[in-house]
């Protein structure tokens, strides 16, 4: 039989069981046809995770962008503690725009005037206070101090 020996790094070893959540782990917050918020409580992480669907940016009927994306920040205002991480994937259902906000360079991007969709989306991610992955690698050229992404084409939120 052969002998099990400890690895020189030890400490680095997580066991799968530590860091694979279950349904014991996930609480749904709130939840409707455009998003659902759960949080992610595990041994070495506490985070919410959001999932969105904004409605199209030239809808002509409720729910209206610029409306739905104060709405929902007033939400995740309002049901996720502060000092808990948030990972909101959203499709954003506008186009990118050039942003100092959001840091989007002009790498896949329209340098026309945004969207109020855009724009909405553009102050409910500053409100949140969230950091979005960045375009601009003429500001942010070190790339360990900032995430980076490049839209896969057509440059849109979704």
């Amino acid at each position: 039989m052969a002998e099990i020996t400890k690895p020189k790094n030890a400490a680095a070893i997580i066991p799968i069981a530590d860091v694979m959540p279950g349904l014991e782990n996930v609480s749904i917050i709130d939840a409707d046809p455009r998003h659902i918020i759960v949080r992610c409580t595990i041994k070495h992480v506490d985070a919410y995770v959001i999932s969105a669907h904004a409605p199209y940016d030239k809808i002509k009927h409720p729910p209206y962008p610029k409306q739905w994306w104060f709405d929902f920040c007033q939400l995740v205002r309002k049901v996720c503690k502060q000092n808990v991480a948030i990972l909101l994937l959203v499709d954003g259902n506008t186009q990118c725009y050039i942003s100092d906000v959001l840091q989007l360079g002009s790498i896949g991007v329209l340098t026309s005037k945004p969207s109020d969709a855009f724009r909405a989306f553009e102050k409910c991610v500053s409100c949140l206070q969230l950091e979005v992955p960045t375009t601009q690698y003429d500001k942010y050229r070190d790339s360990s101090k900032h995430v980076t992404f490049i839209p896969a084409g057509g440059g849109g939120l979704g």
